[in-house]
């Protein structure tokens, strides 16, 4: 379901001029910082499988940091489709 939601959300989220480049450099960079995610995830684990809790922590804060990117973001469900990214907040 993610994958049907965010490529609407974050086409919205910029104007015409830069939208193909910025959901690009955007989406890349999530990418690149979720993809060390399990290196960091293990390296602070180690080698005691019961010691989950700081994976549980990176988990928990990155899902803080997406609610509120979600949060603070701007609605544009009124706004009409040639304006869409054209005001800023």
């Amino acid at each position: 379901m993610s994958n049907a939601i965010y490529p609407a959300w974050f086409s919205e989220l910029f104007n015409v001029k830069v939208r193909y480049s910025g959901m690009a450099i955007g989406l890349q960079i999530g990418i690149l910082c979720a993809g060390f995610t399990p290196l960091l995830g293990t390296a602070l684990v180690g080698a005691d499988k019961a010691n989950w809790g700081p994976a549980a922590w990176i988990v928990a804060g990155s899902s803080i940091l997406a609610v509120a990117g979600a949060w603070w973001a701007r609605e544009t469900a009124k706004t009409p489709l040639r304006e869409l990214g054209n005001h800023v907040r």
